[in-house]
């Protein structure tokens, strides 16, 4: 999502917004810890899920990341899940997930999911994961999305699973 592609859009809040503003988070919380991040993109700008991909097999990153916030046409679908494909993108998953559950004790878990249907996910050299923050769709959901402290804590559980599964590789 981005401009011209606001992606799910429900309760005053765009997905392509959300999006920006946990990566951006992400992005500064993960250099705060040392790591050097490269972010697809910074301001409401589409870019090609091609280009994604290809700008982080270029910069032969170790993980790839891409944020979500899910829809669906039933307001009673909710929760977060995260998306892999390789093993060690479960790896990494299942850090982040854990560290979305422990911040996020009411919002309900919707678990780990393989997908190899995702461009994402397939066309990375990397272990990567999709994660869905949970549902714009959903007014519980959505009213904890756009909330600002809770967007930090989102952003916080997302690095802190990160920098857990990087210290677990040793």
């Amino acid at each position: 999502p981005g401009e011209g592609d606001p992606g799910a859009v429900a309760h005053a809040l765009q997905e392509a917004d959300f999006n920006l503003i946990i990566a951006s988070l992400v992005h500064s919380q993960l250099e705060d810890l040392g790591y050097y991040v490269v972010q697809t993109r910074s301001f409401d700008k589409f870019i090609k899920l091609q280009d994604r991909t290809r700008m982080a097999n270029e910069t032969a990153c170790d993980i790839f990341i891409s944020i979500h916030a899910n829809a669906a046409s039933s307001t009673g679908a909710e929760g977060m899940e995260v998306l892999y494909l390789s093993n060690d993108g479960k790896g990494i998953a299942s850090y982040v997930l854990d560290e979305m559950i422990s911040y996020f004790t009411d919002m309900k878990s919707r678990g780990l999911k393989k997908r190899n249907d995702l461009y994402v996910l397939k066309k990375t050299d990397m272990p990567a994961i999709l994660i869905e923050c949970g549902f714009l769709t959903n007014e519980g959901d959505s009213l904890v999305l756009k909330d600002e402290d809770n967007q930090i804590r989102m952003a916080t559980a997302i690095s802190t699973g990160v920098d857990k599964y990087h210290k677990s590789r040793g």
